[in-house]
């Protein structure tokens, strides 16, 4: 995985209340570093990764600094180079292997060099886990799936809606007793049957006349009514079975329930 640079000024990066002051520079990393004279001082930072490093400076007048990574405690000596030298942007502490939970990073100027008492924190450069990679993918792609999910979901009651909206009527023919609730005016026969040209019809005999009068080629015309509109009903049964559907996809347990509406 590709090391993260946390600046000497980050938000993460805590520092006691001390004689901390930030110096600019181009040979720092990021033009800046914290730095203090101070013994006692101190920086405290929490991060989640598998590797971490500490970039500061030696020089001639730096001195040493305790390292306290988890409660592991290292120390670490800052001085080099003789009078008037230094050296920029060392990784002055290195730990990897590190657990995925989270870590904590103290450290402390902890004593004076032969000739001062400085130190300098650069950067941080910190090491994801890979799983925190792929498990943030995992996560928007569980999301994407619920959304698309509803979406289905909403598209589906709708058009049942729509279904049970539209009312469908059926040609039957009457009794010698028609439904005493059937207010619809009988439809004319030529009207409700396809008759090709040449084709007698089939409720008129040959004469013209009408199939109620006598003789043998005579018929019984008969009426159609249409059956009254009832209240629209939604298919409960199918909304069950795609709600369950659905829940196989997702593994769970057992289907959710959901509440549909009789469209009035």
């Amino acid at each position: 995985m590709q090391e993260v640079f946390w600046e000497d000024n980050n938000a993460s990066i805590k520092y006691s209340s001390g004689k901390w002051s930030r110096a600019y520079g181009t040979i720092y990393h990021g033009s800046a570093v914290m730095r203090t004279r101070r013994l006692g001082d101190s920086m405290s930072v929490s991060f989640q990764g598998s590797a971490i490093k500490f970039m500061g400076a030696q020089g001639w007048d730096h001195g040493s600094f305790l390292v306290n990574l988890d409660g592991e405690e290292t120390i670490v000596d800052g001085y080099c180079c003789g009078p008037n030298g230094g050296v920029p942007q060392v990784i002055q502490f290195e730990a990897t292997g590190l657990s995925t939970t989270s870590h904590t990073l103290n450290i402390t100027n902890s004593a004076a060099g032969p000739s001062g008492t400085v130190l300098e924190v650069d950067a941080l450069l910190i090491t994801p886990h890979p799983e925190t990679k792929y498990a943030f993918k995992s996560h928007i792609s569980l999301v994407a799936f619920f959304v698309l999910l509803a979406i289905i979901l909403v598209a589906v009651r709708r058009r049942l809606i729509r279904l049970a909206h539209t009312t469908s009527y059926q040609m039957l023919p009457m009794t010698s007793n028609p439904p005493a609730s059937s207010a619809s005016t009988p439809a004319a026969p030529s009207a409700l049957h396809r008759r090709d040209k040449g084709t007698p019809h089939p409720y008129f005999n040959e004469s013209g006349a009408s199939g109620s009068g006598s003789g043998t080629g005579s018929q019984t015309v008969p009426q159609y009514y249409a059956p009254p509109a009832t209240d629209p009903q939604l298919d409960d049964a199918l909304v069950e079975r795609i709600a369950q559907r659905l829940a196989r996809l997702v593994h769970e347990d057992a289907p959710p329930t959901y509440e549909t509406t009789t469209a009035a």
